[in-house]
């Protein structure tokens, strides 16, 4: 009698732990199909964020005296005047070349916000991105979590980037960027609302908008537009109809690349990428196998073909490994380009830099945990529990591992990764969490 008693209970204590980690990424409903109370966003709980995030910003902006030089500072970086350079020809048209290294969905909100109201009107709609951005984060981590508490201390820190705050004082795509990133984390959190099927095609949408704003963006949209292909196929009924959906997805996307095409005769969404390879990487990598100053290398690296690059970094696999993961620690933990504009706060630049230092602490300590629950999840074959974490693993990674091909940008390179890897943290320590409880409460009640 003893042992069918001991198994069953074993059984059931395996039992309670899957559940708990389930409920962990999933933000599982309960037995009456609807969210558990307390999760997502009501009136009460967008007032509060708005409240806490307003008063951040009115903090930061005003009380350092950033708000009074908004005409200064917005086309003050020459990224920046190339983005004001793109709006204008959208506007006006005329020769320019900004286009082979800018796509047009940032400028086209430039162009648009200034038509409205100048760069103060750039300045509003920036605001409401990063605004809006804190909100969703806000909702998403109460859906994922199923706690408050997590939810406002994951808040907390998206308030407290200075980089991300002061950016809406610039003519630069990370804000718009970064709130794109949070409504991606945001459906799905709410993929069981949702649906699998819109949670994807909308997905798809977001990674195409994003593509189109910044090409370093495209491995996250081939990435969705991989997954979309292989359900596509796989459908026995009303494929045409999901075709189109999928097609209208990836408007953005089709859209830069017909004015690659038209204007440059390029096949691509940029040369920017190219770019950032021969100015930055190649010539980093150079200078480790062969000495001499940036410069220097720059000069050397230009005239070299890709191949040629290529056989280069392959030729050293050590160095150009090492060269990747320094540039990375660089850029995670690079100074911030824009508390400094335009007049020097000596304090807050270095207050960003050791937040950006702690970053990458963080970045460290919860690798471990993280690769441990996707291989515990695979092991227990939890499917849609897989999907999840690595829906919100994918951004980060290739965020991280993109960082890894340019310097001198400041923390903004990485930046934007910022909403996605706060709620991947969250998720990853609340199923262990749960796990650990659920597990010593069953071992406790047999």
């Amino acid at each position: 009698m003893l042992g069918p008693t001991v198994n069953s209970a074993a059984r059931g204590g395996r039992l309670r732990e899957s559940n708990g980690m389930k409920a962990g990424l999933q933000g599982e409903p309960g037995s009456s199909g609807r969210p558990p109370r307390g999760v997502g966003l009501n009136a009460r709980s967008i007032a509060a964020a708005i409240l806490l995030l307003g008063l951040v910003y009115v903090g930061v902006v005003f009380g350092f005296g950033y708000g009074g030089h908004v005409s200064e500072t917005m086309l003050s970086l020459q990224d920046a005047r190339q983005y004001q350079a793109v709006a204008d020809w959208l506007v006006h048209g005329g020769p320019t070349r900004a286009t082979l290294i800018r796509p047009v969905l940032y400028p086209l909100l430039l162009a648009l916000s200034e038509l409205a109201g100048g760069m103060c009107g750039l300045w509003i709609v920036q605001i409401l991105l990063w605004l809006a951005g804190g909100v969703l984060l806000f909702g998403a981590l109460r859906t994922l979590t199923q706690r408050t508490g997590a939810a406002v201390v994951g808040l907390l820190v998206y308030a407290s980037n200075l980089t991300l705050i002061l950016l809406t004082l610039h003519a630069m795509p990370e804000t718009l960027v970064t709130f794109g990133l949070t409504a991606y984390v945001w459906v799905t959190a709410a993929r069981h609302r949702l649906g699998t099927e819109r949670t994807l095609l909308i997905l798809l949408a977001l990674s195409a908008a994003l593509a189109a704003t910044k090409p370093s963006y495209v491995g996250l949209f081939l990435v969705i537009a991989a997954i979309e292909a292989v359900r596509l196929v796989r459908l026995s009924s009303s494929r045409t109809a999901r075709a189109m959906w999928i097609v209208a997805a990836c408007l953005p996307v089709f859209l830069q690349l017909g004015i690659m095409a038209s204007r440059h005769g390029v096949l691509g969404l940029s040369t920017i990428g190219g770019a950032a390879i021969r100015r930055y990487a190649g010539p980093e990598l150079y200078r480790q196998l062969h000495g001499g100053s940036l410069g220097e290398a720059r000069a050397q690296v230009e005239p070299m073909s890709d191949r040629q690059l290529a056989s280069m970094a392959l030729a050293s696999p050590g160095t150009t490994v090492g060269v990747w993961l320094r540039l990375v620690r660089k850029n995670i933990r690079s100074r911030s380009p824009v508390t400094d504009i335009p007049a020097p706060h000596p304090g807050l630049s270095e207050l960003m830099q050791r937040l950006n230092a702690s970053y990458l602490v963080l970045h460290l300590v919860m690798l471990l945990p993280t690769l441990a629950l996707m291989a515990v999840l695979i092991n227990r074959r939890h499917w849609q529990e897989v999907a999840q974490l690595a829906l919100l693993a994918v951004p980060v990674v290739w965020v991280m591992a993109t960082a890894g091909l340019t310097f001198l940008q400041g923390d903004r390179i990485v930046l934007p990764s910022l909403p996605v890897w706060i709620s991947l943290y969250a998720v990853v320590l609340a199923a262990w969490w749960r796990m650990l409880t659920t597990s010593s409460s069953s071992t406790g009640g047999s």
